[in-house]
């Protein structure tokens, strides 16, 4: 191979390197104007004003009330409740395994009302 061909070489070489940096760069960047928050629970779900607070929620249970544990769940006894919902945050309103989980290891009970929470 002459010093021609080398030289091709490095230059299509470093080229390509440069163009699988600046993909990856640009995979990670995010949008113009965008900037990281963090989450406002509050927005997520309803106010305990509007909700049954002593309704008794269980595995299977849905709806305000249990997006509503599960915000507490997070925020009050920093459980991760996965990725699940709009946000990627665990608060989806639906009490499925990974909830339960959650409720079991911060207050040791498989059913609970939101006023006992």
């Amino acid at each position: 191979m002459n010093i021609k061909d080398r030289k091709t070489q490095l230059i299509v070489g470093g080229a390509v390197l440069g163009l699988a940096v600046l993909i990856y760069y640009l995979s990670k960047k995010k949008p113009l104007g965008v900037e990281a928050t963090e989450v406002d629970y509050d927005l997520i779900a309803p106010q305990p004003s509007t909700l049954d607070m002593n309704l008794v929620l269980k595995q299977g249970s849905e709806g305000a009330e249990v997006a509503e544990m599960q915000k507490k769940l997070i925020v009050k006894y920093g459980q991760d409740l996965g990725t699940f919902g709009d946000n990627k945050d665990g608060i989806d309103g639906i009490f499925g395994t990974v909830t339960l989980a959650g409720l079991l290891k911060a207050k040791q009970v498989s059913e609970i009302a939101l006023k006992d929470l």
